[in-house]
């Protein structure tokens, strides 16, 4: 049995051997991890040497106190009556040690006789001869813990603490951030399988509990050192983190999960087996993660995969978003649902990556690739009707102008399996603006962007939806906030633009329209409502008379009229001049171009600060044309603009009336891409 367990941030290595060596001078036995020999296996080793200690020896400095690994080592021995503390160096120790006596010694520079050090030797010796830890306890370690079990079963009882009782209260919730797991596999080429088991982790209990889930590409932003900085800046309330070991067809897994308000270890467990049993050992890791924060848990169906299937599979997965890679990842997944056709997340993969190239191609291919996609979601909830992907894309493919009903059902779907997720509530903001709810979209867009908080994406859709609230004086706070963090994202700038107008902003106005600014961050397809920013912020008559002119020429053109467009019309001419145009005009794109329709949808004819369209009396009309007067006179259910005064005509009536008069018209082939 080891006297003393040295536990210690990488970074104080040098303090450490001070340390060692003092000890060892005074006849005690110590194991730090430099006296691991080669080929030892270091979680094995390291496990026994903290269970075995009389006395873990903690050296706290500010790198060990951010440290989870020292942490967890220092939680487990205060537990097993076995810690010994001691600070090398000013800090402020994590709060649930800061009660417990700790040693002085930043001075220390390796003085056998120095006094502070003598006291504490005698300290330790006094501890020692107690006669060292009560029973063992399985603990967390870098880079990895636990006594191996097979895939997919625990064995005994490998809990370390109980996390309070009773249900919690729906805003209390626990709030998960699952950091990509280190890849220790000696073959450096595959980080992708490591990420892969992680978001397969992530996903698994996002639709198997009630838990809150950080979205991925907030919490894979932490890699390294810069995971000790993830739960507070996510503002998680718990942390999973692990690692992956390949071999071959074997594959071992660790996993640990974190407290970050304590920074206590309050589950860890590692894995080992064949790559076939990984689905379920991924399930298994997620059935314990809820059962530790005490939430239910309903496990997702499984179904057969080859190893070299599932290897494929998340091939794909890391390649869904990336435009250049995605025609490669079709070709992946094309051989994964051939192997292996059972395997519904394969085609709801395949249908999500192929709704999301159809907004990267020409118009014109979009009805052959919405077939595609149309015939993976059909056999993925086939399979799994709950399928999360699939749900996804199916909600890609509606229309941004209509099949309100249809994104309803799908929404509902959606939050069985998703409905604590930055997705769901993203999607549910967009849904709500397109049909007029645009107080309600903003409560949805700000827990969106709760749960996935540097998702630039959702980081934007914020401040878009305070901005289409009318709520312009936040909206340029927060769009500010985000356009300084990500400059690039054109959407956020161009937003940001009109509501500088809006308020008469000038100063901002400029500054964003600066032209060394616009040479570095371009404004790309949003250019063209810049001329609209000027006429908000000038009250330029005559730029928005040519604007109105232009936009009623290139209708007329087109044979077609979009939301935007129709809105821009009848502010800058009349509403009646609006209305008379777009009367006997399809709504939609009928020909290649559908760059003017994917990036608008129905919220640009609800808006608050552009009531204009709405003035005449026809509006109820066209309404019922998009199927949102049916919409909202079914479910009794109204846009935030019903209210609204200044209308010569009572909003509701009028809906219903024309509801029951005026036939809906099929909404155009187009998806979701962008809510501007």
């Amino acid at each position: 049995m080891t006297d003393i367990f040295l536990s210690y941030n990488r970074e104080d290595a040098a303090v450490a051997r001070l340390y060692a060596d003092g000890f060892a001078r005074e006849g005690l036995s110590v194991w730090w991890d430099a006296t691991l020999h080669s080929g030892e296996a270091y979680d094995e080793v390291t496990e026994a040497a903290l269970r075995e200690a009389k006395a873990v020896v903690v050296l706290w400095s500010p790198r060990s106190v951010v440290s989870r690994w020292v942490r967890a080592e220092a939680t487990i021995a205060d537990r097993r009556k076995t810690l010994v503390p001691v600070t090398i160096e000013p800090c402020e120790r994590p709060i649930m040690f800061e009660l417990t006596q700790t040693a002085e010694l930043s001075h220390w520079t390796g003085d056998a006789e120095d006094d502070s050090w003598l006291a504490f030797l005698s300290d330790v010796n006094r501890f020692i001869a107690k006669g060292g830890p009560v029973a063992p306890v399985i603990i967390p370690s870098a880079p990895a813990v636990a006594t191996a079990a097979p895939f997919g079963r625990l064995h005994g009882k490998r809990s370390f603490v109980t996390v309070g009782t009773g249900s919690p209260a729906p805003n209390d919730l626990p709030k998960v951030a699952v950091l990509p797991f280190d890849d220790l596999s000696p073959d450096s080429n595959v980080g992708y399988f490591s990420d892969g088991v992680s978001e397969e982790i992530l996903a698994t209990l996002s639709r198997g509990s009630d838990i809150r889930t950080i979205g991925k590409l907030s919490s894979f932003q932490f890699r390294g050192s810069d995971k000790a900085r993830a739960g507070r800046e996510l503002a998680a309330t718990h942390v999973l983190d692990g690692s992956v070991r390949r071999e071959g067809d074997r594959v071992r897994i660790t996993a640990h999960l974190y407290d970050t308000q304590s920074g206590e270890a309050l589950w860890s467990e590692s894995f080992e087996g064949a790559l076939r049993e990984l689905i379920d050992t991924q399930m298994t890791i997620a059935e314990a993660i809820a059962g530790k924060l005490r939430q239910r848990f309903t496990s997702r169906p499984s179904q057969a995969i080859s190893p070299e299937s599932y290897d494929l599979y998340l091939k794909a997965k890391s390649s869904e978003f990336a435009y250049a890679q995605q025609s490669a990842a079709l070709g992946m997944l094309e051989r994964v649902t051939r192997d292996a056709p059972d395997f519904a997340p394969a085609w709801g993969l395949m249908a999500s990556t192929l709704a999301h190239l159809r907004l990267t191609r020409p118009f014109v291919e979009w009805p052959a690739l919405t077939d595609q996609a149309r015939q993976a979601i059909s056999r993925a909830r086939s399979i799994d009707p709950l399928e999360p992907s699939a749900l996804i894309a199916e909600v890609r493919l509606l229309s941004p102008y209509g099949d309100y009903e249809v994104r309803e059902a799908l929404l509902a779907k959606m939050q069985q399996v998703m409905g604590n997720t930055s997705a769901y509530h993203f999607l549910q903001a967009w849904c709500l603006g397109s049909v007029g709810r645009l107080k309600d979209a903003i409560c949805e867009a700000k827990l969106s962007r709760e749960l996935d908080p540097m998702r630039r994406s959702v980081l934007d859709f914020y401040g878009v939806s305070l901005y289409n609230g009318g709520r312009l004086a936040e909206a340029r706070e927060v769009l500010l906030e985000d356009h300084n963090l990500a400059p690039d994202n054109h959407y956020t700038a161009i937003t940001l633009l009109l509501c500088a107008a809006l308020l008469g902003d000038r100063a901002l106005v400029d500054q964003l329209l600066d032209p060394e600014r616009l040479a570095r961050y371009p404004l790309r397809d949003m250019e063209k409502l810049v001329p609209i920013a000027h006429i908000e912020l000038n009250g330029d008559a005559s730029l928005a008379s040519s604007m109105a002119t232009a936009l009623r020429q290139k209708v007329l053109a087109r044979g077609c009229f979009d939301a935007l467009s129709a809105e821009h019309i009848a502010r800058y001419s009349t509403p009646a001049e609006c209305h008379d145009l777009i009367s006997s005009l399809p709504f939609g794109p009928t020909g290649e171009d559908a760059s003017d329709f994917v990036s608008t949808n129905t919220i640009y004819l609800l808006l608050p600060d552009w009531p204009d369209v709405r003035r005449d009396r026809r509006f109820p009309n066209l309404c019922a044309r998009l199927g949102l007067a049916q919409f909202w006179t079914d479910r009794d259910v109204w846009p935030d603009c019903a209210d609204e005064s200044g209308l010569d005509y009572d909003f509701r009536s009028a809906m219903r009336e024309a509801a029951e008069s005026i036939a809906v018209e099929p909404p155009p082939l187009l998806g979701v891409h962008s809510v501007r």
